[in-house]
Protein backbone atom coordinates (compact mmCIF):
# COMPACT_ATOMS: atom_id res chain seq x y z
CA UNK A 1 0.00 0.00 0.00
CA UNK A 2 3.01 2.28 0.23
CA UNK A 3 2.91 2.96 -3.49
CA UNK A 4 -0.73 4.07 -3.26
CA UNK A 5 0.32 6.56 -0.58
CA UNK A 6 2.93 7.91 -3.00
CA UNK A 7 0.28 8.30 -5.72
CA UNK A 8 -2.06 10.11 -3.32
CA UNK A 9 0.73 12.50 -2.36
CA UNK A 10 1.52 13.03 -6.06
CA UNK A 11 -2.12 13.82 -6.87
CA UNK A 12 -2.19 16.46 -4.11
CA UNK A 13 1.03 18.01 -5.41
CA UNK A 14 -0.18 18.16 -9.02
CA UNK A 15 -3.52 19.69 -8.04
CA UNK A 16 -1.73 22.33 -5.98
CA UNK A 17 0.65 23.11 -8.87
CA UNK A 18 -2.36 23.55 -11.16
CA UNK A 19 -4.01 25.88 -8.60
CA UNK A 20 -7.06 23.61 -8.71
CA UNK A 21 -9.31 22.65 -5.80
CA UNK A 22 -9.81 18.93 -6.22
CA UNK A 23 -10.29 16.02 -8.59
CA UNK A 24 -13.00 14.31 -10.61
CA UNK A 25 -13.18 10.76 -11.97
CA UNK A 26 -15.58 8.94 -14.26
CA UNK A 27 -17.00 5.86 -12.50
CA UNK A 28 -17.49 3.12 -15.09
CA UNK A 29 -18.22 0.22 -12.77
CA UNK A 30 -14.87 -1.32 -13.72
CA UNK A 31 -11.77 -2.18 -11.71
CA UNK A 32 -9.51 0.69 -12.88
CA UNK A 33 -11.95 3.50 -12.16
CA UNK A 34 -12.67 1.85 -8.80
CA UNK A 35 -9.03 2.16 -7.76
CA UNK A 36 -8.75 5.72 -9.09
CA UNK A 37 -11.95 6.69 -7.24
CA UNK A 38 -10.36 5.44 -4.03
CA UNK A 39 -7.23 7.51 -4.69
CA UNK A 40 -9.37 10.57 -5.45
CA UNK A 41 -11.25 10.24 -2.16
CA UNK A 42 -8.05 9.75 -0.16
CA UNK A 43 -6.31 12.71 -1.80
CA UNK A 44 -9.29 15.07 -1.47
CA UNK A 45 -11.89 13.78 1.00
CA UNK A 46 -14.06 16.88 0.59
CA UNK A 47 -13.15 17.91 -2.94
CA UNK A 48 -13.48 14.77 -5.03
CA UNK A 49 -16.37 13.86 -7.28
CA UNK A 50 -17.35 10.69 -9.10
CA UNK A 51 -19.48 10.93 -12.24
CA UNK A 52 -21.56 7.94 -13.34
CA UNK A 53 -22.55 8.22 -16.99
CA UNK A 54 -24.83 5.41 -18.20
CA UNK A 55 -25.07 5.54 -21.97
CA UNK A 56 -25.65 1.98 -23.16
CA UNK A 57 -28.88 0.33 -22.00
CA UNK A 58 -27.32 -3.09 -22.47
CA UNK A 59 -24.80 -2.19 -19.75
CA UNK A 60 -26.96 -0.58 -17.06
CA UNK A 61 -25.64 -3.15 -14.57
CA UNK A 62 -22.42 -1.09 -14.66
CA UNK A 63 -24.41 1.73 -13.04
CA UNK A 64 -25.42 -0.58 -10.19
CA UNK A 65 -21.79 -1.57 -9.65
CA UNK A 66 -20.75 2.08 -9.74
CA UNK A 67 -23.36 3.00 -7.15
CA UNK A 68 -22.14 0.23 -4.87
CA UNK A 69 -18.60 1.56 -5.26
CA UNK A 70 -19.37 5.20 -4.35
CA UNK A 71 -21.31 3.94 -1.35
CA UNK A 72 -18.35 1.79 -0.25
CA UNK A 73 -15.90 4.70 -0.46
CA UNK A 74 -18.42 7.37 0.64
CA UNK A 75 -17.59 9.33 -2.51
CA UNK A 76 -19.66 12.31 -3.60
CA UNK A 77 -21.17 11.55 -7.00
CA UNK A 78 -23.49 12.65 -9.77
CA UNK A 79 -25.39 10.54 -12.31
CA UNK A 80 -25.61 11.93 -15.83
CA UNK A 81 -27.57 9.72 -18.20
CA UNK A 82 -26.18 10.31 -21.69
CA UNK A 83 -28.33 7.81 -23.57
CA UNK A 84 -30.59 10.37 -25.29
CA UNK A 85 -27.68 12.62 -26.32
CA UNK A 86 -25.78 9.61 -27.64
CA UNK A 87 -28.75 8.33 -29.66
CA UNK A 88 -29.38 11.80 -31.05
CA UNK A 89 -25.82 12.03 -32.44
CA UNK A 90 -25.96 8.47 -33.81
CA UNK A 91 -29.21 9.27 -35.62
CA UNK A 92 -27.92 12.55 -37.01
CA UNK A 93 -24.54 11.21 -38.15
CA UNK A 94 -25.90 7.84 -39.26
CA UNK A 95 -22.87 5.96 -37.91
CA UNK A 96 -23.14 2.18 -37.79
CA UNK A 97 -19.92 0.48 -36.69
CA UNK A 98 -19.58 -0.62 -33.10
CA UNK A 99 -16.12 0.92 -32.86
CA UNK A 100 -17.23 4.35 -34.06
CA UNK A 101 -20.24 4.32 -31.75
CA UNK A 102 -18.10 3.09 -28.87
CA UNK A 103 -15.62 5.91 -29.36
CA UNK A 104 -18.48 8.40 -29.49
CA UNK A 105 -19.65 7.18 -26.07
CA UNK A 106 -16.16 7.65 -24.63
CA UNK A 107 -15.91 11.18 -26.05
CA UNK A 108 -19.31 12.18 -24.70
CA UNK A 109 -18.20 11.02 -21.26
CA UNK A 110 -14.96 12.99 -21.54
CA UNK A 111 -16.91 16.13 -22.47
CA UNK A 112 -19.17 15.62 -19.47
CA UNK A 113 -16.24 15.14 -17.08
CA UNK A 114 -14.53 18.31 -18.27
CA UNK A 115 -17.75 20.29 -17.92
CA UNK A 116 -17.94 19.34 -14.24
CA UNK A 117 -14.19 19.80 -13.80
CA UNK A 118 -14.23 23.34 -15.16
CA UNK A 119 -17.29 24.25 -13.14
CA UNK A 120 -15.59 23.13 -9.92
CA UNK A 121 -11.96 23.93 -10.75
CA UNK A 122 -11.07 20.24 -10.47
CA UNK A 123 -8.56 18.15 -12.44
CA UNK A 124 -9.76 15.09 -14.36
CA UNK A 125 -8.17 11.81 -13.26
CA UNK A 126 -7.65 9.28 -16.04
CA UNK A 127 -8.05 5.57 -15.37
CA UNK A 128 -5.65 3.96 -17.86
CA UNK A 129 -3.34 1.35 -16.37
CA UNK A 130 0.11 0.49 -17.77
CA UNK A 131 -1.20 -2.07 -20.28
CA UNK A 132 -4.07 0.07 -21.58
CA UNK A 133 -1.83 3.09 -22.08
CA UNK A 134 1.07 1.27 -23.74
CA UNK A 135 -1.28 -0.74 -25.95
CA UNK A 136 -3.25 2.36 -26.90
CA UNK A 137 -6.38 0.68 -25.60
CA UNK A 138 -8.25 3.90 -25.01
CA UNK A 139 -10.20 6.37 -27.11
CA UNK A 140 -8.30 9.37 -28.38
CA UNK A 141 -9.96 12.46 -26.90
CA UNK A 142 -12.25 10.07 -24.98
CA UNK A 143 -11.10 8.20 -21.90
CA UNK A 144 -7.60 9.16 -23.08
CA UNK A 145 -8.51 12.80 -22.37
CA UNK A 146 -7.52 13.66 -18.80
CA UNK A 147 -5.24 15.82 -16.68
CA UNK A 148 -3.51 13.18 -14.57
CA UNK A 149 -2.87 9.45 -14.99
CA UNK A 150 -2.47 8.08 -11.45
CA UNK A 151 -2.24 4.33 -12.24
CA UNK A 152 -0.32 4.47 -15.50
CA UNK A 153 2.58 2.49 -14.00
CA UNK A 154 0.45 -0.36 -12.63
CA UNK A 155 -0.06 -3.65 -14.47
CA UNK A 156 -3.62 -4.97 -14.52
CA UNK A 157 -2.65 -7.68 -12.01
CA UNK A 158 -1.40 -4.97 -9.62
CA UNK A 159 -4.65 -3.03 -10.05
CA UNK A 160 -6.54 -6.15 -8.96
CA UNK A 161 -4.19 -6.71 -6.02
CA UNK A 162 -4.68 -3.19 -4.72
CA UNK A 163 -8.43 -3.31 -5.41
CA UNK A 164 -8.77 -6.35 -3.16
CA UNK A 165 -6.79 -4.65 -0.39
CA UNK A 166 -8.99 -1.55 -0.42
CA UNK A 167 -12.20 -3.64 -0.45
CA UNK A 168 -13.54 -2.85 -3.89
CA UNK A 169 -16.98 -4.57 -4.17
CA UNK A 170 -16.89 -8.22 -5.26
CA UNK A 171 -19.22 -7.53 -8.19
CA UNK A 172 -16.49 -5.34 -9.71
CA UNK A 173 -13.63 -7.69 -8.84
CA UNK A 174 -15.40 -10.63 -10.50
CA UNK A 175 -16.37 -8.75 -13.68
CA UNK A 176 -14.45 -9.36 -16.91
CA UNK A 177 -12.53 -6.23 -17.95
CA UNK A 178 -14.63 -4.31 -20.48
CA UNK A 179 -14.87 -0.78 -21.80
CA UNK A 180 -18.64 -1.38 -21.81
CA UNK A 181 -19.06 0.15 -25.24
CA UNK A 182 -21.31 -2.53 -26.74
CA UNK A 183 -23.03 -5.69 -25.67
CA UNK A 184 -20.67 -8.64 -25.16
CA UNK A 185 -17.52 -6.56 -25.61
CA UNK A 186 -14.52 -7.43 -23.42
CA UNK A 187 -11.02 -5.97 -23.47
CA UNK A 188 -9.17 -9.23 -23.94
CA UNK A 189 -11.50 -10.50 -26.67
CA UNK A 190 -11.06 -7.27 -28.62
CA UNK A 191 -7.27 -7.18 -28.15
CA UNK A 192 -6.76 -10.84 -29.01
CA UNK A 193 -4.58 -11.51 -25.96
CA UNK A 194 -4.84 -11.18 -22.19
CA UNK A 195 -3.56 -8.54 -19.79
CA UNK A 196 -1.35 -11.26 -18.30
CA UNK A 197 0.13 -11.80 -21.78
CA UNK A 198 0.99 -8.11 -21.99
CA UNK A 199 2.52 -8.11 -18.52
CA UNK A 200 4.67 -11.12 -19.40
CA UNK A 201 5.69 -9.40 -22.63
CA UNK A 202 6.63 -6.20 -20.81
CA UNK A 203 8.60 -8.18 -18.23
CA UNK A 204 10.34 -9.95 -21.15
CA UNK A 205 9.22 -13.44 -20.13
CA UNK A 206 6.63 -14.07 -22.85
CA UNK A 207 7.86 -16.78 -25.24
CA UNK A 208 4.92 -17.18 -27.64
CA UNK A 209 6.07 -15.52 -30.87
CA UNK A 210 2.56 -15.14 -32.25
CA UNK A 211 1.43 -13.26 -29.13
CA UNK A 212 4.57 -11.14 -29.12
CA UNK A 213 3.83 -10.07 -32.71
CA UNK A 214 0.18 -9.27 -31.83
CA UNK A 215 1.25 -7.13 -28.90
CA UNK A 216 3.94 -5.29 -30.85
CA UNK A 217 1.55 -4.67 -33.74
CA UNK A 218 -0.96 -3.20 -31.30
CA UNK A 219 1.67 -0.93 -29.77
CA UNK A 220 2.86 0.21 -33.20
CA UNK A 221 -0.54 0.97 -34.70
CA UNK A 222 -1.61 3.01 -31.65
CA UNK A 223 1.64 4.93 -31.27
CA UNK A 224 -0.04 8.11 -32.53
CA UNK A 225 -2.21 8.14 -29.39
CA UNK A 226 0.81 8.52 -27.15
CA UNK A 227 2.63 11.18 -29.19
CA UNK A 228 2.17 14.97 -29.34
CA UNK A 229 0.09 16.19 -32.27
CA UNK A 230 2.40 16.32 -35.33
CA UNK A 231 3.32 19.82 -36.44
CA UNK A 232 5.20 21.14 -39.45
CA UNK A 233 8.49 22.94 -38.90
CA UNK A 234 8.19 26.62 -38.03
CA UNK A 235 8.73 29.21 -40.75
CA UNK A 236 12.11 30.92 -40.62
CA UNK A 237 11.80 34.50 -39.43
CA UNK A 238 14.29 37.25 -38.81
CA UNK A 239 14.11 38.62 -35.28
CA UNK A 240 14.11 42.14 -36.66
CA UNK A 241 12.57 42.17 -40.12
CA UNK A 242 10.94 39.81 -42.63
CA UNK A 243 13.86 37.90 -44.09
CA UNK A 244 13.60 34.46 -45.62
CA UNK A 245 16.08 31.60 -45.68
CA UNK A 246 15.92 31.80 -49.47
CA UNK A 247 17.08 35.43 -49.39
CA UNK A 248 19.90 34.58 -46.99
CA UNK A 249 21.04 31.63 -49.08
CA UNK A 250 20.90 33.66 -52.28
CA UNK A 251 23.56 35.97 -50.89
CA UNK A 252 26.04 33.07 -50.90
CA UNK A 253 27.91 33.22 -54.21
CA UNK A 254 30.22 30.22 -53.74
CA UNK A 255 28.44 27.03 -54.78
CA UNK A 256 30.43 24.70 -52.51
CA UNK A 257 29.63 26.76 -49.40
CA UNK A 258 26.00 27.00 -50.39
CA UNK A 259 25.73 23.24 -50.93
CA UNK A 260 27.41 22.41 -47.61
CA UNK A 261 25.21 24.81 -45.65
CA UNK A 262 22.06 23.45 -47.32
CA UNK A 263 23.05 19.90 -46.31
CA UNK A 264 23.88 21.06 -42.81
CA UNK A 265 20.49 22.74 -42.39
CA UNK A 266 18.68 19.70 -43.78
CA UNK A 267 20.51 17.32 -41.45
CA UNK A 268 19.92 19.46 -38.35
CA UNK A 269 16.22 19.92 -39.07
CA UNK A 270 15.81 16.21 -39.73
CA UNK A 271 17.69 15.08 -36.61
CA UNK A 272 16.46 17.82 -34.27
CA UNK A 273 12.90 18.79 -35.32
CA UNK A 274 12.35 20.43 -31.94
CA UNK A 275 14.77 23.24 -32.88
CA UNK A 276 13.47 26.38 -34.51
CA UNK A 277 15.46 28.33 -37.09
CA UNK A 278 15.67 32.09 -37.39
CA UNK A 279 18.10 34.69 -38.76
CA UNK A 280 20.04 37.15 -36.59
CA UNK A 281 23.49 38.81 -36.75
CA UNK A 282 23.54 37.71 -40.42
CA UNK A 283 23.68 34.10 -39.15
CA UNK A 284 21.29 31.20 -39.16
CA UNK A 285 20.35 30.57 -35.52
CA UNK A 286 18.97 27.28 -34.24
CA UNK A 287 17.07 27.68 -30.97
CA UNK A 288 15.23 25.57 -28.40
CA UNK A 289 12.49 27.32 -26.44
CA UNK A 290 13.96 30.66 -27.54
CA UNK A 291 17.36 29.60 -26.23
CA UNK A 292 20.42 29.79 -28.50
CA UNK A 293 21.73 26.35 -29.49
CA UNK A 294 23.88 26.88 -32.59
CA UNK A 295 24.77 29.57 -35.10
CA UNK A 296 25.85 29.01 -38.70
CA UNK A 297 27.64 31.55 -40.84
CA UNK A 298 30.26 31.69 -43.58
CA UNK A 299 33.19 33.64 -44.93
CA UNK A 300 35.18 33.39 -48.14
CA UNK A 301 37.10 30.29 -47.05
CA UNK A 302 35.14 28.82 -44.14
CA UNK A 303 31.78 27.67 -42.88
CA UNK A 304 31.56 29.02 -39.34
CA UNK A 305 29.88 27.11 -36.51
CA UNK A 306 29.08 29.19 -33.42
CA UNK A 307 28.19 26.97 -30.46
CA UNK A 308 29.14 29.34 -27.54
CA UNK A 309 32.64 29.97 -26.21
CA UNK A 310 32.41 27.31 -23.45
CA UNK A 311 31.59 24.64 -26.03
CA UNK A 312 34.49 25.66 -28.27
CA UNK A 313 36.80 25.06 -25.31
CA UNK A 314 35.12 21.78 -24.36
CA UNK A 315 35.54 20.27 -27.83
CA UNK A 316 38.90 21.88 -28.58
CA UNK A 317 40.85 18.60 -28.93
CA UNK A 318 38.24 17.07 -31.23
CA UNK A 319 38.25 20.17 -33.39
CA UNK A 320 42.02 19.97 -33.80
CA UNK A 321 41.86 16.27 -34.74
CA UNK A 322 39.37 17.12 -37.49
CA UNK A 323 41.76 19.77 -38.84
CA UNK A 324 39.21 22.51 -38.28
CA UNK A 325 40.25 25.97 -37.05
CA UNK A 326 39.37 27.72 -33.82
CA UNK A 327 38.76 31.28 -32.73
CA UNK A 328 37.46 32.36 -29.35
CA UNK A 329 33.81 31.78 -30.32
CA UNK A 330 33.87 29.90 -33.61
CA UNK A 331 34.71 26.54 -35.11
CA UNK A 332 35.81 27.26 -38.68
CA UNK A 333 35.44 24.47 -41.24
CA UNK A 334 37.47 24.97 -44.45
CA UNK A 335 35.24 24.86 -47.51
CA UNK A 336 37.36 22.11 -49.07
CA UNK A 337 36.76 19.80 -46.09
CA UNK A 338 33.77 17.59 -45.46
CA UNK A 339 31.56 18.59 -42.53
CA UNK A 340 31.72 15.91 -39.85
CA UNK A 341 28.03 15.39 -39.10
CA UNK A 342 28.73 13.17 -36.06
CA UNK A 343 30.72 16.00 -34.50
CA UNK A 344 28.04 18.62 -35.21
CA UNK A 345 25.40 16.30 -33.71
CA UNK A 346 27.50 15.91 -30.56
CA UNK A 347 27.74 19.69 -30.14
CA UNK A 348 24.00 20.20 -30.61
CA UNK A 349 23.14 17.40 -28.14
CA UNK A 350 25.55 18.94 -25.63
CA UNK A 351 23.91 22.37 -25.94
CA UNK A 352 20.37 21.00 -25.76
CA UNK A 353 21.26 19.12 -22.58
CA UNK A 354 23.00 22.11 -20.99
CA UNK A 355 20.39 24.68 -21.94
CA UNK A 356 17.16 22.68 -21.78
CA UNK A 357 15.76 24.60 -18.79
CA UNK A 358 16.72 28.07 -20.05
CA UNK A 359 13.89 30.20 -21.41
CA UNK A 360 15.85 33.09 -22.99
CA UNK A 361 18.99 33.75 -24.99
CA UNK A 362 22.32 33.33 -23.27
CA UNK A 363 23.56 36.16 -25.44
Amino acid sequence: MEYLKEIIKWIKTEVKKAKAKGVIVGISGGIDSALVAYLAKKAFPNNSLGILMPINKDRYFDLEDGLELVKTFDLKFRIVDLYDEYQSIVNKTKIFSNLTKGNLQARLRMTTLYSFAQENNYLVLGTDNKAEYNLGYFTKWGDGGCDLLPIIHLYKSEVYDYAKKINVPKSILDKKPSAGLWDGQTDEKELGFSYDDYENYDRKILKNKELIKKIEDQIQKTNHKRQPIPQPIEPIRSLYQPYSLENWMNKIKQKDIKKNIEELIQNIRSKFPELTLTIKWNQLIFMLKKTFILGIGYSKEFINIAPEQEVVEKFKEEVMKLNYFLTKNLIKIPINQKINWTFITKIIKNNIKEKYNYQTFWR
